[in-house]
């Protein structure tokens, strides 16, 4: 997500450049070793410039970190113009950290054809947006065709429901010998498909009341999670032998035809077929 900030207390405004102009502290420039992003940043910042005389782009290769993150927004140090995680909009618009940008979004041809879920994390009460999604995207379930028809599985009726995903990964795993079903777990990544698939049953790790926020990991919809984990590797025998994997290593399987469905967004499918 980008976010522009403002210039409150908190934040360090951009100072005036040598000719007198404004300065615009600007995150996502690629780094030197991307030649071709970085010159299509250029070749935007020095388009921006020619279009609004008086402003300068100074692009920087921060990115975020949250154990930084924080601390350097409280002191001033960070850019005009930030990329951060979706976990981050509703907390820094709360704070009055970020300012809304809706006249000039709506300015834009292509605004109405943003989703309006997806503007939501982005958005106040009153509606006021203040940043651009850019790299939005669903979670949803990645299946291999060739080990469905193989398990006697129709593959154009995949499962629709977590039930049948379980059956459907008991019957891969027992008739083609491939791991039905794989679970990322390693590299920070298991708490991520944890959560994904806390929600699917209805749950959340966090509960607000009012300024307060409560963990609620303990509840009964992550508990339902983690049992469907539980059956299909002490029950089914349906997640293969190797349980340690991150993205790329389920990347990997799924695309030696090792792995019959995994949990992955349009990013990973690419990825896995290329």
């Amino acid at each position: 997500m980008t976010l522009a900030l403002t210039g409150c207390s908190a934040v360090t405004p951009s100072r005036a450049g040598s000719g007198g102009g404004l300065v615009l502290r600007v995150q996502g420039m690629p780094p030197a070793t991307d030649k071709p992003a970085l010159a299509l940043f250029k070749k935007q910042v020095a388009d921006f410039e020619k279009a609004n005389p008086g402003i300068e782009v100074k692009g920087s290769t921060t990115v975020f970190d949250p154990l930084t993150f924080s601390a350097k927004l409280s002191g001033g140090n960070v850019e005009d113009v930030i990329k951060v995680p979706l976990t981050e909009p509703p907390r820094l618009i709360e704070q009055g950290q970020v300012q809304p940008i809706t006249g000039q979004l709506q300015e834009w041809d292509h605004f109405d054809e943003f989703n309006p879920q997806i503007l939501k994390p982005l958005s106040d009460a009153a509606g006021e947006v203040y940043g651009v999604p850019q790299n939005p995207y669903a979670q949803g379930l990645v299946y291999n065709r060739d080990l469905f028809a193989q398990a006697g599985l129709d593959p154009d009726r995949p499962p629709t429901t977590w039930q049948q995903v379980r059956t459907a990964a008991q019957r891969i795993s027992d008739r083609t010998g491939k791991a039905g079903f794989v679970h990322e777990s390693k590299d920070n990544q298991g708490g991520w498909q944890l959560t994904m698939l806390s929600y699917a049953f209805g749950g959340e790790l966090e509960r607000r009341d009012g300024g307060t926020y409560t963990a609620s990991f303990t509840g009964e919809p992550v508990k339902k999670a983690l049992n469907l984990l539980k059956d299909m590797r002490w029950k089914d025998d349906s997640l293969g032998r190797n349980l340690l994997n991150n993205q790329n290593d389920v990347i990997r399987q799924f695309a030696a035809g090792q792995v019959g469905m995994f949990m992955g967004s349009p990013g990973t499918y690419r990825l896995a077929t290329t």
